[in-house]
């Protein structure tokens, strides 16, 4: 069994494009740059540069240790409230299936029901180069593993402002002691004041994930050049005092941040809510 095991293990390995050694793809590799060929070949006949990259390529990838990875910004898709005829959120979570054929890895789109393939172009030294899209060259590094000190905050509070569109307006509250506070305005499944449970081992994963991005030496604003998009604000407590309150207008945080607070914003939709009452 142990054999069979190593030899799929084995079958999971690349070959970077000079084929010169083979590395396992497990691991968080975080966006690092982008750069188009493209590009650089027509400065010479004065055309306009393609665009940055999007927010898919930018936020990089975890592969685990099997055949699925987590893609960070996650999956989301939109039903029509008839009650009050506008979209909603619904979060299909950011787990989903990768696989490698020869040079190409595949990702697949759980959403779109379908394989999306990027050229793998070279794979040494914790370094990765993707061929995303039209000669758009990507590059990752695999962030080593750390042990985090998960005590020095014990609550998160996630809350989203709302955009020029079906952006959820919402607010969540997380302790370590396992308390969830979830409040829904608009655009959300659930609208009200709800509340729930999860274990102990959820909470420091959803702690662990924060601390990933390095929170404590993130700026306090990230503001992107555009208007009508959304503001999230991520607010770390100890003992009722603020650690740190961080704000991102327009997604334009480090990827890890945006990777550890989307799930949290649809946190309520798999949990067993159950709505508070207020009193008089």
């Amino acid at each position: 069994m142990r054999l069979l095991s190593f030899v799929l293990s084995i079958t999971i390995l690349l070959l970077s494009c000079n084929k010169e050694e083979n590395k396992v793809l497990s691991g968080d590799w975080v966006f690092i740059k982008s750069t188009s060929l493209k590009n650089i070949q027509q400065q010479s006949q004065k055309m306009i540069p393609p665009p940055f990259p999007n927010i898919y390529d930018r936020l990089g990838f975890s592969i685990l240790d099997n055949d699925s990875c987590i893609f960070k910004l996650g999956f989301i898709t939109f039903k029509k409230d008839t009650i009050n005829n506008e979209l909603i959120n619904i979060y299909l979570g950011n787990k989903t299936n990768y696989k490698v054929e020869k040079n190409n890895i595949g990702f697949y789109d759980i959403i779109k029901k379908k394989w999306i393939y990027s050229k793998i172009i070279s794979l040494k030294n914790d370094t990765l180069i993707l061929e995303n899209y039209d000669s758009v060259y990507t590059y990752y590094i695999r962030k080593p593993k750390t042990n985090y000190d998960l005590s020095k905050i014990d609550k998160i509070i996630v809350s989203s402002s709302g955009c020029y569109g079906s952006c959820p307006i919402s607010k969540t509250l997380i302790s370590s002691d396992g308390k969830v506070e979830f409040y829904g305005f608009r655009f959300n499944t659930k609208q009200g004041i709800y509340e729930a449970n999860i274990s102990s081992v959820e909470y420091n994963e959803i702690l662990n994930n924060f601390m990933k991005a390095n929170i404590l030496e993130l700026k306090d604003r990230y503001i992107a050049n555009h208007t009508d998009d959304e503001s999230i604000t991520i607010t770390f407590m100890k003992k009722d005092s603020i650690v740190k309150s961080i704000i991102d207008y327009g997604k334009e945080a480090p990827s890890e941040l945006i990777q550890a607070y989307t799930p949290i914003r649809y946190l309520y939709q798999k949990l067993n809510l159950r709505e508070r009452q207020l009193t008089k």
